[in-house]
């Protein structure tokens, strides 16, 4: 009867920790609860739930609690599984639960805190799904493991496992959740950025809006550098979430201008085309780019997180780069966010190409047409005079009054005609040389 009663107990208890996992579906609920239950309903001295990580082939420990000392200065993380000799290890590794109730014989153990803390039995279940293993839930008691205690530990086992696939399950719909709003926010970026890059011929004022715009969606800072004909580089635009410290920060940029020779930052990414991505902005960073102390001091005070620099690159030339920067919100950046701020810096370079290109087309047709114009003045010169003696003559020998003009004169008309010819002659060269470069 009484063992009866301690398996209706147990799976009251159960049923109870059921309903409760269910209730809400994230890892710290889960793992508190789990623990907690161990602890109140299965007087564990020390319990533990301990989470599989594939990607690092270990354990780590999501809850833990008890009276043991053990309970908040254990070790967090069981390390590579498959060649590790720790009995937790040795446990997810083969999916096989271990039941002790001789803890003193378990020389895996530290023995002298075994007998410290009067712990006699064990239980260590695998967390399995199917095929796949969640972790491992462990029991440390000061008495030993009754049968019907170790089947309700099996039976509590399973639903924590499958508490576990749901939290997992439901962590996923999240992620796919915020995946998809976030490419459709970098979507929407992208679009009205093109549309501020297609609404001006002015790229220097286009520049600018599109650097108002990626605050604060892309950055806490943004910079626009453009790189000059005699490869200095120019601070063209700066936007800040605070307006206060733009002013500020173009200060910053005239007292120390980016040095073209620089190993690291802009100017290495103007002369590589290549990006920079920090996703932590270590203080040895710092030290390699400040001039002075001074300048280290300025630095520090930006309170820089996280940066990246992608490059103005056009098909044919180097225009400039793009900084982000990420300080007072502490977000820190990832391959997401350079991949979107290099989509934008393309699309600014070929604005700003397009730009350019029409700029120099403009200047082609007016140079164009200041070529025409002068070409029609320089060739009316010569052919005026040659024109009223050609008229003078045909009159002469339409009337016939060609005979009465001296011969001299004729001579004269006729070499005045000759000069004039061989000047237009020589004019007409010299156009065609200028109009096709020389």
């Amino acid at each position: 009867m009484a063992e009866q009663n301690g398996t209706m107990r147990f799976l009251r208890v159960i049923k109870a920790a059921a309903l409760k996992l269910g209730g809400r579906l994230d890892l710290e609920h889960v793992g508190q609860t789990v623990v907690s239950t161990l602890v109140a309903e299965f007087d564990s001295a020390l319990a533990r739930l301990w989470l599989y990580e594939e990607s690092s082939d270990a354990l780590l420990l999501q809850a833990s609690a008890g009276p043991l000392s053990a309970s908040v200065h254990g070790p967090r993380r069981i390390p590579e599984l498959s060649r590790n000799p720790d009995r937790i290890a040795e446990v997810a590794r083969t999916r096989t639960a271990f039941i002790s109730n001789d803890l003193a014989a378990e020389r895996k153990f530290d023995q002298g805190w075994i007998q410290r803390e009067q712990l006699a039995g064990l239980a260590a279940i695998p967390l399995v799904i199917g095929d796949e293993l969640r972790g491992v839930l462990v029991h440390f008691a000061r008495r030993v493991l009754a049968e019907d205690l170790v089947e309700a530990l099996a039976v509590f086992a399973a639903i924590v496992s499958a508490a576990l696939a749901d939290v997992q399950h439901c962590m996923c719909e999240q992620q796919l959740r915020a995946q998809t709003e976030e490419a459709h926010q970098r979507s929407a970026f992208l679009g009205e950025a093109s549309n501020v890059l297609a609404s001006s011929l002015d790229y220097p004022t286009t520049l600018a809006s599109v650097a108002r715009l990626a605050v604060p969606q892309l950055a806490d800072w943004c910079a626009v550098y453009m790189l000059e004909p005699d490869s200095s580089i120019h601070l063209l635009a700066v936007t800040h979430v605070d307006p206060a410290k733009i002013e500020w920060a173009y200060e910053l940029g005239r007292r120390y201008p980016p040095n073209p020779s620089a190993p690291h930052g802009v100017p290495h990414v103007l002369r590589t085309g290549l990006s920079e991505l920090y996703p932590e902005v270590p203080e040895t960073v710092l030290l390699a780019y400040a001039r002075d102390q001074e300048h280290l001091r300025l630095l520090r005070e930006l309170g820089l997180r996280s940066y990246m620099i992608v490059p103005l690159k056009a098909r044919t030339r180097m225009l400039g780069a793009l900084g982000f920067a990420c300080a007072e919100t502490g977000r820190r950046y990832r391959a997401e966010d350079l991949a979107l701020a290099e989509d934008l810096a393309r699309r600014a370079a070929m604005a700003i190409e397009n730009t350019l290109l029409y700029r120099e087309t403009q200047e082609a047709v007016t140079a164009r047409d200041q070529f025409l114009a002068l070409a029609s003045h320089e060739l009316r010169t010569p052919l005026s005079p040659i024109q009223l003696q050609i008229q003078f003559l045909l009159r002469a020998i339409r009337t016939g009054t060609l005979n009465n003009i001296p011969h001299e004169r004729l001579l004269e008309m006729v070499e005045m005609c000759d000069r004039q010819i061989k000047h237009l002659v020589q004019l007409v060269n010299n156009l065609l040389a200028g109009f096709r470069g020389g």
